[in-house]
C-alpha cells in the first residue's frame, strides 16, 4: 500500500493518510473563521443602523446637564452671590456673634447626636427586620417611611402635644427635669425622627443581598452572635451603614 511502512515487529503499519484526504476543518475552528473571514464571506459586520445616534447621547447629556444646572447651579449661584454682596468683613462679624457661634455648635452636637443614635439603632431594626420574620413586620416596614411623609413642623407640635402642659408625657417631664419643649432634649428627639428612615433604608437592601450563607457556615464552624457580626455581618454593610449615616448627618445638619 502506498505510504505504508513494515514494522519491525509485525512487518506492517497503518498507512499514512495524504493530506489531500485529510478531514476538513469544522466550520466554527479558529482556522476556520479566519480563512472564511479572510474570503469576506462568514463574519458579517455590525450594522449601522443599530449603533446609538451621537445626536441622541449628546442631547441626552445636554438635557441633564442644563436642568441640574437650573434646578441647582442657579440657585446657588444667586445666594453666594447675594451673599458676598456686602462684603467678607461684614460676613465675618455677622458669624463671630455669640447667638450664631451656639447656633452652629447646637446644629453640630444635634447632628453628631442623630448619627450616633440612628447609626446603631437604624443598622439594629434593619438587621432585625431582614433576619427575622414575624407578625406585623410588613406595617412595622410601612411605619418606617412615616418621618418622610411628615413636616418637621408637624414633629414640633407632636413634642408639644407630648410634653407640654396637660401633655401624655408631662408627668415624666416633670418627674425628670429636663425641659423637652423648646430645649436641646425635645430638638434632638425632633431631629432623630427625620432622620431614622436614612440608616435603616440603606441598610436593609445590603442585609438582603449578602445573605446569610457566611453567617451559617461561621455558625458551624462555632462563632458566636457577636463574633458572627463584627467579622462577618459589619463587614458586609460597611457601605451601606456609611451612606445612611453620610444622608443622615446632611439631613440634621439641613435642620439649622
Amino acid at each position: 500500500m502506498s505510504g505504508a511502512r513494515s514494522s519491525p515487529r509485525t512487518g506492517w503499519a497503518p498507512a499514512r493518510c495524504p493530506s489531500s484526504c485529510s478531514p476538513a476543518p469544522s466550520p466554527w475552528s479558529s482556522s476556520s473563521i479566519g480563512c472564511n473571514a479572510g474570503r469576506g464571506g462568514a463574519v458579517a459586520k455590525a450594522n449601522p443602523e443599530h449603533r446609538q445616534n451621537p445626536w441622541v447621547k449628546y442631547g441626552l447629556i445636554a438635557a441633564v446637564a442644563a436642568y441640574l444646572l437650573w434646578l441647582l447651579g442657579l440657585p446657588i449661584f444667586t445666594l453666594i452671590r447675594h451673599t458676598f454682596e456686602i462684603g467678607a468683613s461684614r460676613i465675618a462679624e455677622e458669624l463671630w456673634q455669640s447667638e450664631v457661634a451656639h447656633a452652629f455648635a447646637l446644629t453640630v452636637l444635634l447632628s453628631l447626636g442623630a448619627v450616633l443614635f440612628n447609626g446603631v439603632f437604624g443598622t439594629l431594626v434593619a438587621y432585625v427586620m431582614v433576619r427575622q420574620r414575624f407578625r406585623g413586620r410588613a406595617l412595622i416596614n410601612a411605619i418606617l417611611d412615616l418621618p418622610f411623609a411628615v413636616s418637621p413642623v408637624v414633629v414640633g407640635y407632636m413634642l408639644i402635644l407630648l410634653f407640654g402642659k396637660s401633655g401624655w408625657l408631662q408627668g415624666l417631664a416633670e418627674w425628670t427635669g429636663i425641659p423637652w419643649v423648646f430645649a436641646w432634649p425635645g430638638m434632638l428627639v425632633a431631629t432623630l425622627f427625620v432622620t431614622f428612615p436614612f440608616v435603616v433604608r440603606e441598610v436593609m437592601p445590603v442585609l438582603e443581598e449578602i445573605g446569610t450563607e457566611q453567617e451559617e457556615a461561621a455558625r458551624t464552624l462555632g462563632a458566636g452572635g457577636w463574633k458572627i457580626f463584627w467579622r462577618i455581618t459589619l463587614p458586609g454593610i460597611k457601605w451601606g451603614l456609611l451612606y445612611g449615616v453620610s444622608l443622615t448627618l446632611a439631613r440634621a445638619l439641613g435642620e439649622f
